[in-house]
């Protein structure tokens, strides 16, 4: 059985790679950075939301967005609108190149994953959505809710901690 759970193992984890590849070189065919589309839908859906906002919704830190949106500003897909309020504060706002931007990576990357499920009927889809569910509640419910994001840097931690393990032997 040893094998065999291996093999599969094995082939999630090429697919996942398969599928970033495919989704990150749709998004710089569509003038964006792999993670930059998420940031742009979640603009778009809290028009005029400050950074700090932003970074809570999307679970990342304050430092990572203010860079995310410095890049953004910096090619003219986001604006800095001071709040008439607060004039501390501003606020975001996603610029018609970057609607348009957003719209074609979208697209993009509904391109491809229905090309990764092409050929699968509904009940298969249904079927593979529950064996995968049951896969992540077998790993335990301690990251079950968490947002994708999260769940990297914490990989990333664990994988920057190993790291420092291996220098310190070495």
């Amino acid at each position: 059985m040893g094998d065999k759970l291996r093999d599969i193992v094995w082939r999630i984890n090429r697919l996942h790679v398969l599928h970033r590849i495919y989704l990150s070189r749709a998004a710089l065919e569509n003038g964006l950075y792999f993670g930059q589309l998420p940031i742009l839908e979640n603009i778009m859906d809290h028009d005029l939301c400050t950074q700090k906002e932003l970074a809570a919704w999307m679970r990342i830190s304050a430092p990572s967005i203010a860079t995310s949106v410095k890049r953004l500003q910096k090619h003219g897909l986001v604006e800095k609108h001071s709040d008439p309020e607060d004039l501390r504060c501003t606020r975001l706002h996603v610029t018609e190149k970057g609607r348009a931007y957003a719209a074609s990576s979208r697209a993009a990357f509904d391109q491809v994953d229905e090309r990764l499920f092409a050929g699968f009927t509904p009940q298969e889809l249904e079927e593979l959505q529950g064996l995968l569910e049951r896969m992540i509640d077998n790993l335990g419910s301690e990251y079950r809710d968490r947002p994708w994001r999260e769940l990297m840097d914490t990989a990333r931690s664990l994988r920057h901690q190993v790291e420092q393990e291996e220098e310190k032997d070495g």
